[in-house]
């Protein structure tokens, strides 16, 4: 997949992830975006390092959720003018020096129940912008390949020797949500 380098300077970024819904049963979407702050080892420094809808910040701050979107329209959120579907705020600056790799994965809440996979899904992005000037550095439309998975990940920003990279993913994980928290390291409450 496709990569681009995070600009020199740029240190706040809006992570943006937008689709649409192709065909319903008539039971409403709802799409939620997490992120994981990762270690060499691939998994997250620590349960607190694991952000979605129920934990909304990482405990320094440097990665921040938007907040659930239920409705599946764009909105515009507190920190930005940009409208998502949902959003992740990453200030590159003030994440610890242990973080080498932040992937933004996408799952159907409750799929299983509401019958419902991202093949039901369309126009899915992830785009990256700068958080300062609002000025888009790059975007990822993801093909839609996906016909049952209800989990993905959609891209990640990773550390290199130039600073920061962002590269689109755009992998179904096969498995359910709570499988892939616990790849990353995250422990899952019974």
């Amino acid at each position: 997949m496709p990569s681009s380098q995070i600009e020199a300077g740029i240190k706040k970024l809006v992570i943006g992830l937008g689709w649409h819904v192709r065909r319903t049963s008539g039971v409403d979407f709802d799409l939620d975006v997490s992120a994981f702050l990762l270690t060499t080892t691939g998994k997250a420094l620590s349960n607190e390092h694991f952000v979605f809808y129920n934990q909304l910040e990482s405990p320094c701050g440097s990665v921040v959720h938007s907040g659930d979107n239920r409705t599946g329209a764009g909105r515009k959120t507190g920190k930005s003018s940009i409208f998502d579907d949902e959003s992740v705020f990453v200030d590159l600056a003030l994440l610890p020096s242990a973080i080498t790799r932040i992937p933004f994965c996408v799952s159907i809440h409750d799929a299983e129940i509401r019958q419902q996979n991202f093949g039901m899904v369309r126009k899915a992005y992830i785009r990256v912008v700068d958080a300062e000037t609002k000025r888009e550095l790059t975007r990822y439309d993801l093909s839609e390949e996906a016909r049952s998975e209800t989990v993905m990940i959609f891209g990640e920003l990773y550390r290199n020797s130039n600073g920061w990279e962002f590269r689109a993913v755009g992998q179904s994980y096969k498995g359910s949500f709570a499988a892939l928290v616990q790849s990353f390291g995250v422990e899952v409450a019974s």
